[in-house]
């Protein structure tokens, strides 16, 4: 996923080894790991209230 962001960044000008580019990534990369635990959460406890 790094890779493919780094790629996105240089599309759009941006260099990805810039140190303000590297505290944006870390944050948007921190933001969406939260999002992502957060929905798989949600998803378990939805998944255990069904009966198999």
């Amino acid at each position: 996923m790094l890779k493919e962001l780094h790629s996105r960044l240089v599309a759009a000008g941006i260099n990805p080894l810039d140190p303000k580019a590297q505290a944006i990534s870390d944050v948007v990369n921190a933001f969406y790991a939260e999002k992502t635990r957060e929905v798989l959460e949600k998803m378990q406890e939805v998944l255990s209230k069904i009966e198999t």
